[in-house]
């Protein structure tokens, strides 16, 4: 039978397809016959292994979807990739924008956007449908970015500078919102927007992390100190609350985001 009509293989396969693959969305409707799984059929594919590969140099940085499904990287190779991560595919690239390695990529919370920054001093905002440019390089800094993430909203992003400064983006037209925030003595290595949205933190060589109001871009506070090396790496907890803080000194620090103490 199979050697008599090989697509009755793969049709055969139908059934067994995840409710929310791509595969099942796009031929399902194409096969309204095909047999059906009573019970037991998966809303997506289990969780698998893949190594993902293309990149021709070091891969500075990652970032997953806000559903999960795709990924970015950004390369020392200067080329951005987006990869699907339920078929172990790339989706676009190698996107070319920068001129120099690729440091920090970012997704917008509805995936439809990705943020890079690199050593080139520059932020490329990137369509993921199209894989396009959706505008010419962003200049605002005079080092190297490395860092970028978006606000909760997607209306705006943020950027940390080895200029040892932060720079806040409006998403849609890609200009500068109000002055690069200064507080910093050195690079600014790691920043992030709170998920409420109202504030901004950033680590830097200088040792400290500074907190901002996303609104007027003011310095809430003195600079937070309690480490003893350079900050490499922060977040917000979900609730925003609290702040942590890696660094070079192989310490943890966990801050309350109010009152700017360890806790």
């Amino acid at each position: 039978m199979i050697s008599e009509s090989v697509p009755h293989l793969y049709l055969s396969a139908l059934p067994f397809l995840p409710q929310d693959s791509i595969l099942s969305k796009l031929l399902s409707p194409k096969f309204p016959l095909t047999a059906k799984l009573v019970s037991g059929q998966f809303a997506t594919w289990p969780p698998f292994g893949c190594l993902l590969t293309g990149h021709t140099g070091r891969v500075n940085s990652v970032a997953f979807s806000h559903d999960g499904r795709w990924v970015v990287s950004g390369s020392e190779d200067g080329t951005i990739r987006i990869w699907d991560t339920e078929i172990g595919l790339l989706l676009a690239g190698p996107l070319k924008g920068h001129s120099d390695p690729v440091l920090s990529v970012a997704f917008s919370p509805d995936s439809k956007l990705v943020i890079s920054g690199s050593q080139d001093e520059t932020i490329c905002v990137w369509d993921t449908v199209t894989g396009s440019l959706t505008r010419d390089p962003l200049r605002g800094h005079s080092d190297c970015v490395g860092s970028v993430a978006f606000s909760p909203s997607g209306e705006r992003f943020v950027s940390g500078s080895g200029d040892k400064t932060i720079c806040i983006w409006d998403a849609k037209s890609g200009m500068l919102v109000g002055k690069p925030l200064e507080g910093h003595t050195d690079s600014v290595n790691c920043v992030a927007f709170s998920p409420d949205g109202q504030k901004i933190i950033s680590g830097s060589d200088d040792n400290t992390i500074c907190i901002w109001d996303a609104s007027t871009g003011l310095l809430v506070g003195k600079p937070l100190q309690g480490h003893a090396d350079r900050i490499m790496s922060i977040a917000f907890s979900p609730d925003s609350s609290k702040i942590v803080s890696g660094s070079v000194d192989e310490t943890i620090c966990v801050w309350d985001t109010e009152t700017g103490s360890q806790t």
